[in-house]
């Protein structure tokens, strides 16, 4: 099962009023409306609206004239990543909300969730924006509101018109030629071999960097033709094709006048070129790969996740893409050695822009500028640069844009961002010697264990017989602990955790003493936000300061760092935020 993690803000708030919430797939328009009312403080007092500009249509209720009903009309359709909608609450004080589909991910629940909000519940009827006062506004209880919407279970619904779409994971489908079909039953493994192999990918999918979540297998080859794709689905299927690229004009077609005129759309140099510019490292090397291999096995997530596959490609039921022949052709004549190079600039600033934010968490792009132009012969201008900042957001990826800084999306709550930067102040970037090492912070958005990890590994191992897998995730959270400003403290209640799955226990305080010793090394060796990517170690060593003592008591570390957000949260043994004066284990905690 799937859902949709949308951003829906009041348009025209300032500060921004918005939540962030999952919603399930297979529910309708007016099941939307119904959440965003909930998280909202929106009564079901007035009409609404969903807008779909750039397609020139929209939902609501008992729907007049061009409208389409929101009661059946499913919302999987308009779910594409970046995609945006317009949603217009009480036509009199006309409330106008942005829904930012920010991504799809893998959802089991039949209910919505809200993950992270801002800003107070609406008031009815006053006036509209120009007459809402915050500080009449009740603030927003988000435990409130996922209450609420527990309490909503939203069936598996379908469009009254009935369309394949809704019928299958992967968004188009249809039956091939039979000349194709002959040549894909003749070009697949055998069928037990088939699912076996398929089975296995899927149970080490977790396991894959997410560049390699598909699997190869070379293929006999497949001649068939983008028209031949097209002729095999429903007239439904072409126009949501039709529809997810943007394009207008074509409802008065017959079915293979717009499959052909799909055809000619798609394949034409100037949009192709335009497709290419688009999409990421991972879709390229998918789609190369399935057209030099002949055909390639790929997981359905992927390719109903990618309008480029899912529209350039061929998909069969055994889960392998091929790229039809007049496709690679138009590819090869389109894709030229400057436009692979353009895209090639592309993709590595992105990894260098993840890169910048794994270290520094707040990236000014002219820093971003000079660290690919360190880097790289083939230097990049800040104009082009920027445009690429804002297509990346447009793909989803977990930073905003502000003040020409690229900030961690989780640091703008409450503009902390500020914080950081005056925490930062002038001190300067870490650049790493090596430039696979800094594109490794941008891929793995870790660090590599180092020799101090491995004494970490060993002495959890070894004095408490966990796992090798339980010590490097617990490794690898402590040392985000670390990165976000946490301290020994929080890195033991984390490293508690770990050991509880395995049914161990730290106890006495020489014992305690002995993995605080292992965690400092950790702490001192690992690279920190707040110091722009320095270690401690290294930042006193700039400063000409003496690295004294390797290891202080627990307590020494408390209260010697500026708060800010990171997977910092409230532990067992804190003070309850509530202000009672318990700690929040035998307090909120308890209710929990």
């Amino acid at each position: 099962m799937k859902g949709y993690q949308l951003k829906i803000t009041i348009k025209g708030s300032k500060p921004a009023i918005w939540r962030r919430v999952i919603v399930p797939e297979k529910i309708t328009f007016a099941d939307l409306d119904h959440i965003i009312e909930c998280i909202f403080g929106w009564t079901h007092s007035h009409l609404y609206e969903f807008q779909v500009k750039e397609e020139e249509i929209s939902f609501m209720p008992d729907p007049e004239y061009d409208q389409e009903d929101a009661e059946s009309e499913l919302i999987d359709v308009w779910m594409g990543d970046g995609r945006k909608l317009l949603y217009i609450y009480d036509f009199g004080d006309w409330w106008e909300h942005t829904v930012l589909v920010e991504k799809t991910i893998d959802y089991d629940s039949r209910s919505a969730k809200v993950i992270k909000s801002k800003g107070p519940y609406m008031v009815e009827d006053c006036g509209g924006l120009w007459g809402f006062e915050r500080g009449e506004a009740e603030p927003f209880d988000i435990d409130k509101a996922n209450n609420e919407l527990e309490k909503i279970r939203f069936p598996k619904r379908r469009n009254r018109k009935k369309s394949s779409v809704e019928e299958s994971d992967f968004p188009f489908g249809g039956e091939y030629p039979e000349r194709v079909r002959q040549e894909l039953d003749e070009s697949n493994l055998d069928e037990s071999f088939a699912e076996m192999a398929r089975k296995f990918m899927e149970s080490i999918q977790d396991l894959l960097p997410q560049e390699e979540k598909y699997i190869g297998h070379k293929y006999s080859p497949v001649t068939i033709t983008m028209m031949e794709v097209l002729e095999s689905y429903s007239k439904d299927d072409l126009k949501n094709i039709a529809r997810a690229h943007g394009f207008t004009r074509y409802s008065s077609f017959k079915k293979k006048e717009l499959a052909e005129w799909l055809k000619n759309h798609l394949l034409d140099s100037i949009y192709l070129k335009h497709m290419l510019e688009q999409i990421t490292q991972e879709e390229l090397d998918v789609f190369e790969e399935a057209m030099e291999q002949n055909g390639i096995g790929v997981s359905s997530e992927l390719i109903g996740h990618s309008l480029f596959l899912s529209s350039y490609g061929a998909y069969n039921e055994m889960e392998v893409l091929w790229i039809p022949v007049d496709v690679a052709e138009a590819y090869k004549k389109v894709c030229t050695p400057q436009l692979k190079r353009k895209m090639n600039r592309k993709f590595h600033l992105l990894t260098y822009c993840r890169g910048g934010i794994y270290l520094y968490g707040i990236l000014p792009l002219e820093q971003l500028v000079k660290i690919y132009n360190h880097y790289e012969e083939d230097e990049i201008e800040r104009e082009e640069a920027e445009v690429y900042i804002h297509q990346f957001m447009e793909n989803g990826e977990d930073f905003v844009f502000v003040d020409d800084l690229i900030v961690d999306e989780e640091l703008m709550d409450d503009n902390i961002y500020q914080i950081i930067l005056t925490t930062q102040g002038d001190k300067p970037f870490y650049m790493p010697k090596d430039k696979e090492e800094f594109l490794d912070y941008g891929k793995l958005f870790c660090q590599e264990p180092d020799e101090y990890a491995r004494e970490f590994f060993d002495f959890m191992m070894n004095k408490y017989k966990i796992s090798e897998v339980t010590a490097h995730m617990a490794f690898y959270d402590i040392q985000e602990i670390f990165r976000s400003n946490g301290n020994i403290e929080d890195a033991m209640d984390i490293l508690d955790h770990y050991l509880n799955w395995e049914d161990v226990k730290i106890t006495g305080q020489k014992q305690k003493k002995m993995v605080a010793k292992y965690l400092k090394k950790i702490e001192i060796h690992t690279r920190l936000v707040r110091h722009r990517g320095y270690t401690e170690e290294e930042y006193r060593n700039l400063q000409g300061e003496k690295w004294s003592q390797p290891v202080r008591s627990v307590r020494d570390s408390i209260n010697k760092i500026i708060e800010f957000p990171g997977p910092r949260k409230v532990y067992p043994n804190d003070p309850c935020p509530c202000g009672s004066g318990k700690k929040y284990k035998y307090c909120c905690g308890k209710k929990q």
